[in-house]
């Protein structure tokens, strides 16, 4: 169950593909059904790194590819906050679980 995370330069995050990485994944999020452990998240300290949980990351494959994504050790649940899929995060592996 691996998570995923993309970082993005600054002149990513002004060209608005933190934005269109959140919109694909709300997409592809509706798309799925609505998979209780999927989500996508934003470490909070940063403007850069987007985290795929193992959820997001089986039905958002080729946006992690597509965005030259690398596997990851789970973030804890304090470091991030949401910005696309399930808001209960039950089923979420993070770090601090």
């Amino acid at each position: 169950m691996d998570w995923y995370e993309v970082t993005f330069s600054p002149e990513d995050i002004s060209a608005g593909l933190g934005r269109d990485i959140i919109q694909e994944f709300s997409d592809m999020y509706v798309a799925s059904g609505g998979a209780r452990d999927a989500a996508l998240f934003k470490r909070s300290d940063s403007f850069y790194i987007y985290y795929f949980s193992p959820g997001a990351a089986r039905i958002a494959t080729r946006l992690i590819t597509a965005y030259s994504g690398v596997a990851c050790s789970a973030p804890a649940r304090s470091e991030l906050r949401l910005m696309a899929g399930d808001t209960r995060f039950d089923e979420i592996p993070f770090a601090d679980r």
